[in-house]
């Protein structure tokens, strides 16, 4: 049976070279910001919070998913963080308390990305990190290894695609978009608060 986080333990070695290289990024974004909290809004199994064990393991991190045996995984991945259930629409946290949030590989799976996107806005301090899969790159790439033909390559679960040009356009209503990076196959972003 094959598991649902291929994505971090795919015996393909291509896969592992992508994977590895997106996170790399991100880790590299972290390294240049100062922080003293955070939150991962959607941490799914908590990879990417394993893989930043070094930044932010003595700092006051905290996550949420909505998947309960997720957050199971994540627990065991990342015992240094805070790991809750809640809703990305609906984050369980008073306004501007965190200095960081990060929102990996979460937006193209909600119904409506704008409710997270207001609630990530609204907890946020300074800086938030957000990634979604590069379109038509990502459906264009799930085909070429032969995944997901009758969906033209979507995803299960994606229920939003965006251009690069596209995410940036509507991630600048919520915040600034400081740097675009396109770590194949995935578009990231590192956003600072914008001033009201």
């Amino acid at each position: 049976m094959k598991s649902k986080h291929s994505k971090y333990n795919s015996r393909n070695p291509i896969s592992n070279f992508l994977v590895h290289h997106f996170l790399n990024n991100i880790v590299d974004i972290l390294k240049t910001m100062e922080f003293s909290n955070l939150l991962e809004v959607g941490c799914g199994e908590g990879m990417i919070l394993k893989k930043l064990k070094s930044l932010i393991h003595n700092k006051n991190a905290y996550a949420i998913d909505i998947d309960m045996d997720e957050i199971k995984d994540a627990k065991k991945n990342a015992p240094y963080c805070k790991i809750s259930q809640a809703n990305a629409s609906n984050l369980p946290f008073r306004d501007n308390c965190f200095d960081l949030i990060l929102c990996c590989e979460v937006l193209e799976h909600l119904d409506s990305p704008e409710l997270a996107l207001n609630e990530i806005k609204r907890v946020a301090k300074k800086s938030i990190i957000i990634s979604v899969p590069n379109e038509p790159l990502w459906s264009i790439l799930n085909m070429l290894r032969g995944a997901y033909w009758q969906d033209f390559g979507n995803t299960p679960g994606h229920l939003n695609k965006w251009r690069p040009e596209q995410i940036v356009n509507i991630i600048n209503r919520y915040t600034n978009v400081e740097i675009v990076k396109k770590p194949i196959p995935w578009t990231l972003l590192q956003c600072n608060i914008k001033n009201s």
